[in-house]
């Protein structure tokens, strides 16, 4: 995955069934369906969304460093 197509259903499918051949297992036996949510919606936002507004200060800064 990058940052830019992990998206909240793929975030969530991720928790809930793990990824094969990495590190992430499954958390479907362990969080109910709304703390799956709640685990989704923090790794958008505190990871997808950081993410995004990082790279843009990178690209605004290399464009005043051109100017």
């Amino acid at each position: 995955f990058t940052t830019t197509s992990l998206r909240p259903a793929a975030i969530a499918a991720a928790v809930r069934d793990g990824r094969a051949g990495t590190a992430m297992k499954s958390y479907a036996a362990i969080l109910n369906e709304a703390e799956i949510d709640a685990v989704t919606a923090f790794v958008e936002r505190e990871f997808m969304r950081a993410e995004s507004r990082k790279w843009a200060k990178v690209i605004r800064d290399a464009k005043i460093q051109q100017e």
